[in-house]
């Protein structure tokens, strides 16, 4: 496999899907309020408020999109192996949800745009779709 890496983003030549890292993520999108100390590569973005479409997919290398604002979303995605959650137009995330991110070990993103504008922006800088 031929993989070409520019600051935080990789390239997989050949099979044409890139990988971010948090950092990476948070610069396209929002501000990080809790940075996992665990090293996460994502390819795949995947969008819902729905917590039970969560747990439908493989979740592997894959950033949830989400609005809903509850402790019920930072559980889930521990429970689907999600590493990175981005809480779309620009809400406020209270203190108790970072520190169960913190001790599960999930970063978390906030974006002051909407839901579409996030995937918009990352699907354009090549983060796929789960399907």
């Amino acid at each position: 496999m031929q993989e070409h890496e520019t600051q935080n983003m990789s390239f997989d030549m050949t099979s044409s899907i890139r990988s971010f890292d948090v950092d990476s993520l948070a610069v396209e999108v929002g501000e990080i309020l809790y940075h996992s100390q665990i090293t996460n590569r994502f390819c795949y973005g995947f969008c819902s408020d729905l917590m039970s479409d969560l747990l439908t997919i493989d979740a592997t290398e894959t950033v949830l999109i989400t609005g809903l604002i509850t402790k019920q979303t930072i559980r889930t995605a521990h429970i689907a192996e999600i590493h990175c959650i981005i809480f779309v137009r620009n809400k406020t995330i209270p203190k108790e949800l970072i520190q169960i991110a913190q001790e599960l070990d999930i970063s978390i993103i906030r974006s002051p745009h909407t839901m579409f504008r996030v995937c918009g922006i990352l699907y354009g800088r090549g983060v796929k779709a789960i399907y």
